[in-house]
């Protein structure tokens, strides 16, 4: 194989893995990331009712990113 075909080789292995990689569906949890944090209690108590909002959309929000909408 001569030197020019090997290098389109080569950028064809280079696309196709950036192309599969782009595929992957990230896999994201803010909503834990948030119920972690130290004042989350305090916000549950504050505002239970806007946290729960808070974090339905959060959630749905990711849903609709890892299922790629």
């Amino acid at each position: 194989m001569t030197n020019r075909h090997w290098r389109g080789w080569q950028l064809s292995g280079i696309v196709i893995a950036l192309l599969l990689t782009g595929c992957l569906s990230p896999r994201l949890d803010n909503g834990e990331r948030m119920i972690a944090h130290p004042q989350f209690q305090a916000a549950t108590i504050a505002a239970p009712d806007w946290v729960r909002e808070a974090l339905d959309t959060i959630a749905e929000l990711e849903s609709e990113i890892e299922r790629g909408d």
